[in-house]
């Protein structure tokens, strides 16, 4: 693969909800990445080697959307044991209180 790569994900969770991907589904994907010698990045610093020029083949840049609790309980401990880094998108008027998630409880 060449070129920089993004995974957005949402959620990693068992729940029935089609924003999410199963914390053992996730799991294997990250192991996929570890035993093929992936360089996994946040964002700021897929922006980095964007800017630097460096070669960026079996680079990929992971994104978790919104701020759901299951990534700190389910994303958090995969990605931490290989070593991998990602890029949390949190909502603060959601978490606060101030605005639902009209899809979510």
């Amino acid at each position: 693969m060449s070129g920089l790569r993004i995974f957005f994900y949402h959620r990693i969770s068992n729940d029935r909800d089609e924003l999410a991907v199963r914390p053992d589904a996730f799991e294997r994907q990250m192991d996929y990445l570890a035993s093929e010698a992936y360089r996994v990045v946040d964002v700021l610093t897929a922006i980095d080697l964007l800017d630097s020029g460096e070669p960026l083949s079996r680079t990929v840049a992971l994104t978790f959307d919104d701020g759901y609790l299951d990534i700190a309980d389910h994303a958090l401990p995969v990605l931490s044991e290989r070593g991998f880094r990602g890029t949390v998108f949190v909502a603060p008027a959601v978490t606060d209180g101030r605005a639902p998630f009209s899809w979510y409880r």
